[in-house]
């Protein structure tokens, strides 16, 4: 009998429901990428951007697995935060909150996809499962508790940046100057404010946003600026070069959102 992939997708899709595949698939958020671009800005700080030196095999199981337990994450996301999107025009959509995924379903997801990473990271590179267990916890953390605090959740989040950057440094070699890391954490901060600002405006979606003040906001934008600054003087060579980017792309998002204001 002759194994048909076309077939057997083909069953598949009778089988199991089209359009709920497709809505776990986009629980997962697969086509949110930055933070892989993170993890490989970190291995190539590590090798200092020498590709010759880089161990691309151990990089693509760190990609793979860290892929799936952070579609994991996004799925506990939703599961955690249903009753909060109902109360969202646009997340009262997602497949969790309309009602199309029952919270179950997407539990056992979670917890297929956050097994199958962990087996990944302690088969190809187990140093990665503690970072991944790390990142496990703190989301959950960062969920149930900083989410619910006015400006720590943007500690937050910017922490998970960084600790991705930091990750892909702390994996292939690490490095001597970690201001870097310190400014791509208040850039992510910054980068976060701009990306948050629809919800803040929807005050009702969330009781946090209501204590958001744009003074304070504006405060804290220049005080990151400001910081970014002073990293450059305390960087050489390319993190110098990666600083000065950083600081410039900042001035451009807080110039082109308030200049257009």
């Amino acid at each position: 009998m002759n194994f048909d992939v076309k077939n057997c997708y083909n069953y598949l899709m009778i089988t199991v429901n089209k359009d709920k595949i497709e809505d776990f698939v986009s629980l997962t958020r697969l086509r949110n990428l930055p933070f892989i671009l993170e993890i490989i800005a970190g291995v190539f700080l590590a090798v200092n951007f020498n590709l010759r030196t880089l161990d691309a095999d151990k990089l693509i199981f760190v990609l793979l697995s860290f892929q799936m337990l952070y579609a994991a994450i996004y799925v506990n996301n939703d599961i955690l935060d249903w009753k909060e999107d109902l109360k969202d025009e646009i997340k009262s959509k997602r497949p969790i909150p309309s009602g199309r995924i029952k919270r179950w379903e997407a539990l056992i997801f979670s917890l297929s996809l956050t097994v199958i990473a962990l087996l990944l990271a302690i088969i190809f590179v187990p140093y990665l499962a503690n970072f991944e267990l790390a990142f496990l916890f703190f989301n959950i953390f960062y969920t149930l508790v900083l989410k619910k605090i006015p400006y720590l959740e943007f500690f937050g989040i910017g922490t998970a940046h960084a600790a991705r950057l930091y990750m892909g440094v702390s994996l292939f070699g690490g490095i001597q100057n970690y201001y870097l890391i310190y400014g791509f954490f208040v850039f992510a901060i910054l980068r976060s404010f701009f990306q948050k600002y629809k919800e803040i405006e929807n005050k009702q979606a969330r009781r946090t946003l209501s204590f958001y003040s744009l003074r304070q906001i504006k405060l804290t934008q220049l005080f990151i600026l400001s910081t970014l600054l002073l990293i450059i003087l305390f960087t050489n060579s390319s993190a110098r070069i990666i600083a000065i980017i950083i600081f410039l792309y900042a001035l451009t998002l807080v110039l082109g959102y308030y200049g257009s204001g």
